[in-house]
């Protein structure tokens, strides 16, 4: 039976993908939305049909016969009749005509012209005039200076609005009171799929928080959210019915090994997991184009490496402050593009930029498999961790569209930490040095990390001299790796060229929060609120302080099992807490705190991680969603969060309560030996939030 209901989730997800992920159809492409846009039906000797004058303006505009065909003045373009607004500095004012139109959310328009501005003096800013009444910005066409006879003016733009909007065509915007004498005609509304190249393409927008988000967009974010509370929900029961009756409430510091052979119902489990998680984020990389800029800023530094060689990698690319091992990994890819003949930008190159992810991310997943496999003798437990990794929504889509290359620094972490604690020192260097080639966040780690190696170093004079040398040759092999995109700046002298590059990467980050759900973010500071060098400096230290005080902890503890649970703590303070943080450094922190609750799974520490998954997909998968990447539309591209948004401010809320209560569990767990493990249990999930509710309750009037 579970493993039908496993089986029916897969298909469910997969076939979410394809139908979300296959966009939605529009409407016709350049068909005229606007009617009588010549002005060739009247309604009376002063007005035409379907356009409204501006109140108190109708002296102010007429409509003129056109010169025939055997006059000097003759143009075949005016048709039979064309506009006129004539004003003086003392008739100033802000005269228009207008008419109501209906736009389609996140599509590209082309709206022109045809005028003869034979005088204008602008007022604010603006002249002549064609636009939305409706626009926050005033995006249109704008003329403040007098032309040459009778020219096409235009502009391209997308609709943030779904619906009815106002069309005006007059002197000035509202507030304003130009004046001059402009004659207009076949005013034109098109929807379009191309846009000239080098064309810059506003965005109508009636509100500040702006967005891509249309219902398909808005569906997969909401529907794929629940599923991710119902996924920790479903195993959590798988849990509580296959959990070994004698289950330890602490990890073991040995690292004991269970070795008792799975059954065929196991196995077929174990294998539809990595089935099904290969097959949603294939059918993912299949049909979506990804994280579109994003995606096409990786093709573009792909296809550059690959033409120009890695030596110019710092010097010639439009990342030139990726870690090092992005860059090596887009090279190889981009080297495999041309030999394929997948060109930068296209579809296949955005698939194939991916595919370092993705073999990344089942490589995690395999680690969790494993690492879990090793301590149970009933390996159900062991295969429901792996499902709550294989299907957890924020995993796939931040490695299979969001096509973050972090994925794979979380997968050499994951290896650094579990050979660690197998107690192979040297290997566990080696993966970790990989870790920080392909993300700089691993850095909050690295005091955790370095001080386990020295608390181990002084306890055990066995393992004293490979854990210097490992240590040693980290640095040495992390220059060394980094070598062949530095040379030109070594020759000049500049001999760690790199490491101020690492700077360099963390400087272009210019706000306290960007796009992360954050504390600063609560207040506002979400992309808005700028950085200084003191609130970078107290951030540094803020993550020294952090990395001291865990470094004690694990100091007083030694217990090779908690440096999972410290590294997924201090990666969630610094995204919660730290200033600079973006959306990529969560996702780290869940994965960890899933290793570790394979060997501890206690119940507080399971909410946590299912809130940390769920906040972290919702955060990412909203800004794919307003950026208009789920259902491809026009014009999509990345979209940060408006600071004043409700969304992030009530989610960065909610990250906060969640980083301090899994402070408060973790200190409760490595402090004072407190567990509240996941137990074998035959009765129901109800019945048992009965008991915990009931347990809560007398504790509170016994403090009371």
């Amino acid at each position: 039976m579970k493993r039908r209901v496993f089986a029916l989730a897969a298909v469910v997800v997969i076939v979410l993908a394809v139908f979300v992920f296959a966009g939605c159809s529009g409407t016709e492409d350049y068909v005229e939305i606007v009617v009588n846009n010549g002005f060739e039906t009247v309604s009376d000797a002063s007005n035409v049909q379907n356009w409204t004058k501006a109140a108190g303006t109708g002296d102010l505009i007429s409509f003129t016969a056109s010169p025939g065909a055997g006059s000097d003045q003759y143009d075949a373009a005016l048709g039979a009749r064309y506009g006129t607004i004539s004003t003086t500095s003392s008739t100033a004012a802000h005269a228009y005509i207008y008419q109501k139109v209906t736009l389609e959310k996140n599509k590209t328009y082309r709206l022109s012209v045809y005028a003869d501005v034979s005088s204008v003096t602008a007022a604010g800013g603006y002249g002549f005039y064609v636009g939305f009444a409706e626009d926050l910005n005033h995006n249109g066409i704008n003329v403040t200076e007098s032309g040459d006879g009778f020219t096409t003016y235009e502009c391209y733009f997308t609709s943030a609005i779904g619906g009815e909007a106002t069309l005006i065509v007059g002197m000035g915007i509202e507030g304003t009171s130009p004046y001059g004498t402009v004659s207009f005609d076949n005013v034109s509304l098109q929807s379009v799929d191309t846009v000239p190249d080098g064309t810059t393409v506003g965005v109508l927008q009636d509100s500040s928080d702006y967005s891509h988000s249309d219902g398909g967009s808005i569906a997969f974010v909401t529907v794929i959210a629940l599923f991710s509370v119902a996924l920790v929900i479903a195993i959590y029961v798988v849990l509580r019915r296959t959990m070994p009756e004698d289950n330890g409430s602490a990890p073991d510091p040995e690292g004991g090994t269970a070795a008792r052979e799975m059954s065929n119902k196991t196995f077929i489990a174990l294998i539809g997991a990595v089935v099904a998680a290969f097959a949603v984020r294939f059918v993912i990389t299949l049909l979506c184009y990804g994280m579109g800029s994003e995606i096409d800023s990786l093709s573009s530094i792909a296809s550059s490496l690959a033409n120009s060689g890695l030596t110019t990698a710092f010097t010639n690319t439009s990342l030139s402050n990726e870690p090092v091992g992005v860059m090596y990994v887009l090279w190889i890819f981009g080297l495999i593009g041309n030999a394929i003949g997948v060109e930068s930008g296209s579809m296949g190159m955005a698939m194939l930029v991916r595919i370092p992810a993705i073999i990344a991310d089942m490589f995690v997943l395999w680690a969790v498999f494993s690492f879990a496999f090793s301590k149970y003798t009933d390996k159900r437990p062991a295969v429901a961790f792996g499902w709550l990794y294989a299907l957890m929504p924020v995993f796939f889509v931040f490695g299979a569209m969001y096509g973050s290359y972090e994925t794979i620094a979380i997968a050499f972490l994951v290896y650094a930490l579990i050979a660690f604690y197998d107690k192979s020192y040297i290997a566990s260097g080696i993966f970790f040095t990989f870790s920080l080639l392909f993300s700089h966040y691993v850095l909050v780690v690295m005091p955790i990390y370095a001080a386990a190696q020295v608390v181990t170093a002084i306890r055990n004079k066995q393992v004293r001299l490979p854990i210097i040398l490992t240590m040693v040759g980290s640095f040495v092999l992390y220059y060394l790796i980094s070598l062949p995109m530095c040379l030109s700046q070594i020759r000049t002298g500049n001999v760690f060229y790199v490491f101020s590059m690492i700077n360099a990467y963390f400087e272009t980050s210019a706000f306290l929060s960007t796009d992360a759900f954050n504390m600063y973010a609560m207040f506002g500071a979400a992309n808005s609120t700028v950085r200084n060098t003191l609130l970078t400096v107290c951030n540094w230290l803020f993550v020294a302080a952090m990395g001291g005080a865990v470094a004690f902890a694990y100091y007083k503890q030694n217990n090779n099992a908690d440096l999972f649970l410290y590294s997924s703590l201090a990666l969630t303070l610094y995204s919660v807490f730290g200033a600079q943080s973006t959306v990529v450094i969560l996702p780290a922190a869940a994965v960890l705190l899933l290793i570790y609750m394979t060997m501890l799974p206690d119940k507080r520490l399971y909410s946590v991680y299912g809130a940390l998954c769920t906040l972290s997909f919702l955060n990412i998968a909203e800004l794919i969603s307003r950026s208009g990447f789920i259902t491809g539309a026009d014009n999509a591209g990345y979209l940060s969060f408006w600071s004043h948004s409700p969304f992030i401010i009530v989610f960065s809320v909610m990250a906060v309560l969640v980083a301090a209560y899994y402070v408060y569990v973790t200190v409760d767990i490595v402090r004072y030996d407190r567990y509240s493990t996941i137990e074998r249990r035959y009765d129901s999930l109800f019945a048992e939030l009965k008991g915990s509710f009931a347990s809560f309750g007398a504790r509170f009037r016994r403090n009371g």
